[in-house]
């Protein structure tokens, strides 16, 4: 596997984009920019209907607002996300498209801003809480004022030519993760897309999946939404029936696999959004995801890895927590992941997350770290899985021998795959004895080997062995004797046939303490 840059896969991939956003409060600040506090104004409710056409589209976006606070003012910015990208288009052309009216009123004083005109005038550009690349992206922005208690109806209405991805097949979006900016949540939203000249059959894909496709239309309805990237509305095309796959085979191309959808295109995201960016060769792991020769790039976002977390804590009735932060990066700030013991943070944390399988998770505990930090403490289950034998209070030396022997040997079959760790001490006054320890994946001890020396004093090959059952002492076999421990507790006192010995209680309870003892030093040394 190799890592990559975001800039380098740009290059590669994207030739115009065509991105449509919600309305943000507050969008950036700036000399000559009205800014203000977090609002408290929230977005109840809105509807989005898109006309798409092949080779454009108009979006009406009607948002139902409420201030739930005292007046306030605020600046009210719409995103066109594509001022790096999309180029043949100029920005009085791309003006003359954009309407917004307030309670049926237009807007008439709507300033226009761009990242190069800020730039020309020596202006310095500071990002919003919410999104921190605002600066670097172009706005219409219009102040708008909220009486207390407040409603309010805001349409917008947008147009633009489609996007183009290089093979000549085309995409739509609409980014609802910009309506994040406001107070609380979404009560409901509904995305309406009417396909108004091209059929269903041309469409290659939907994201996200929940949405419903008629013969001409097509619906999303999210309900109590905090919308993040993974709630974006995408939609890719052919020009024509089949065009995708005849120019894939004329002109091949890595598969895109974005959030765990394999996509005909990935529009460029802003680099803070992304957690990791991967490019597979081996065959080995393509397979996964193509049947082809062709590589895979694999793109995750940070709202991805946080999501998938939060439906980690889900998974274990864990509801009551509730993760609180303004974005990935405040989320990054607020909390550490703890994994079998180990801190994980910074971006290394979102990484380990995108590893996570939620069959692989034994527990999941939230609490208070040392440095101010929430820590999110995740234990993994053991891969092997060996279950101690149920052995009842027998005197029958061949059922003991039977259950326990088939229990030995599925945890030697499974010492190949595990780690191991080969160290010296001194063990019974004999300095440098060899030990080999094995440890689980999750660094549970599953078997100790301990040389021991002839009469001579030399090691000639003879072991003392202990082996443990999720990481608890379970059995052990030494020269002469074997010992059988439950519960932490020595229950049986076997010759080296199994038979078990009649030992006086005193000496019995000795020889379990010295047990303990030894494999506690063994275990201790490896610290």
């Amino acid at each position: 596997m190799i890592k990559i840059t975001l800039f380098a896969l740009t290059i590669t991939i994207f030739c115009i984009s065509n991105v449509f956003a919600d309305i943000a409060p507050n969008p950036i600040a700036a000399k000559g920019i009205i800014t203000g506090q977090q609002t408290t104004v929230r977005m109840v409710s809105e509807r989005i209907v898109i006309d798409l056409y092949k080779d454009s589209s108009v979006v009406e976006c009607h948002s139902f607002m409420k201030n739930e606070g005292k007046k306030q003012q605020i600046n009210i910015g719409f995103p066109e996300m594509n001022f790096y990208h999309f180029k043949t288009t100029s920005y009085t052309a791309f003006g003359s498209s954009f309407f917004v009216q307030e309670n049926g009123k237009g807007i008439k004083l709507i300033d226009r801003y761009t990242p190069d005109s800020a730039l020309q005038k020596g202006k310095k550009m500071d990002a919003g809480k919410v999104h921190p690349e605002y600066e670097k992206q172009p706005w219409y922005l219009w102040n708008s004022e909220f009486k207390e208690d407040e409603t309010k109806i805001i349409d917008v209405r947008y147009s633009l030519p489609s996007g183009v991805i290089k093979n000549g097949c085309k995409y739509f979006t609409y980014l609802l993760n910009t309506g994040s900016g406001w107070k609380g949540s979404i009560d409901t939203a509904e995305v309406i897309v009417n396909l108004k000249d091209f059929s269903k059959e041309l469409i290659l894909k939907t994201m996200p999946g929940n949405c419903k496709i008629t013969d001409n239309q097509i619906f999303w309805k999210f309900t109590n939404l905090e919308p993040t990237t993974n709630d974006d509305i995408k939609i890719y095309y052919e020009p024509s029936k089949g065009y995708s796959e005849k120019t894939k085979t004329e002109r091949p191309s890595p598969t895109i696999v974005f959030n765990d959808e394999t996509v005909p295109y990935w529009e460029p995201t802003t680099i803070n959004e992304i957690a990791i960016i991967t490019v597979l060769k081996d065959l080995k792991y393509t397979k996964k995801y193509t049947s082809g020769n062709e590589g895979v790039v694999l793109i995750y976002t940070k709202d991805f890895a946080i999501d998938k977390l939060k439906k980690l804590i889900a998974s274990k009735h864990l509801n009551k927590y509730s993760l609180i932060y303004d974005s990935p990066a405040d989320f990054i700030e607020k909390y550490d992941l703890v994994i079998d013991r180990t801190l994980c943070k910074d971006k290394e944390l979102l990484m380990k997350i995108l590893e996570f399988k939620e069959d692989e998770i034994k527990d999941i505990k939230i609490m208070a770290g040392p440095t101010g930090k929430t820590h999110i403490l995740i234990n993994k289950k053991d891969k092997l899985i060996i279950t101690a034998p149920n052995i009842s209070n027998t005197t029958n030396s061949n059922e003991i021998r039977q259950t326990c022997e088939s229990v030995i040997a599925g945890i030697n079959d499974s010492l190949p795959k595990l780690k191991k760790v080969e160290k010296k001490l001194t063990y019974q006054q004999v300095p440098n004895t060899p030990v080999t320890i094995w440890y689980s994946d999750t660094n549970l001890p599953v078997k100790i080997e301990c040389a021991v020396t002839d009469d001579s004093g030399d090691f000639k090959g003879d072991l003392i062995q202990f082996y443990f059952i999720n990481g608890q002492f379970w059995y052990s076999d030494q020269i002469f004797a074997r010992y059988l421990f439950d519960s932490n507790k020595l229950k049986y006192w076997m010759d080296e046939n199994w038979n078990i010995n009649e030992i006086p209680a005193d000496i019995f309870k000795e020889r379990e303490s010295i047990l303990k003892s030894d494999v506690e030093k063994f275990l201790f040394k490896n610290k």
